[in-house]
């Protein structure tokens, strides 16, 4: 090479620049379109698993929204219920005191009451009590029969006998 004029070794170089300028081009060209090959289908998968998985969350987020919608729907249909239970057995139910009150203004005077005992498994009143004659006994009896809340009314023959503050058991069975 060195007995090479220098116009040849000149052309030489600039040749051995070209060649190599070629395989090294080439061979960039072949890193980058084996890059392209390899990493481009891994790239969309990536962009549309990414996607896939944005989808996922938003349908979980709305199922759990959906659930947890149904489950304040049960709720309140429960407590629509509850309430609409509630309402009926308040209208339907008269209160005690009405009952109480009904059977005292019913009362005639003189009659005085020892104790009241009330039983609402079995609908009962049993009503203890001083009368001062038999007859107060009969009128109040006759008092509590027309009374609304009463369907009947007992009481022991034997507390007729007596004359004076005479004592008796009343029993009420009360009707709602």
């Amino acid at each position: 090479m060195n007995l090479l004029p220098d116009s040849y070794k000149k052309t030489l170089f600039f040749e051995r620049a070209r060649r190599f300028t070629r395989f090294a081009g080439s061979l960039l060209t072949l890193v980058v379109i084996t890059g392209v090959v390899l990493l481009l289908p891994s790239y969309f998968f990536l962009y549309f698993q990414e996607a896939e998985l944005a989808r996922a969350v938003a349908a979980v987020e709305r199922g759990e929204r959906l659930v947890e919608i149904k489950e304040l729907k049960n709720r309140l249909a429960r407590s629509n219920e509850l309430m609409e239970r509630l309402d009926r057995f308040q209208k339907k139910q008269i209160p005690i005191v009405a009952i109480f009150e009904d059977i005292i203004n019913r009362t005639p005077p003189g009659i005085v009451y020892t104790s009241i005992n009330y039983s609402k498994s079995q609908n009962l009143i049993a009503i203890n009590g001083k009368a001062p004659r038999p007859v107060d006994i009969i009128a109040l009896d006759a008092a509590l029969e027309k009374s609304e809340f009463v369907q009947s009314s007992v009481y022991p023959l034997t507390s007729l006998l007596g004359d004076r503050d005479i004592a008796f058991t009343l029993n009420i069975t009360v009707q709602y």
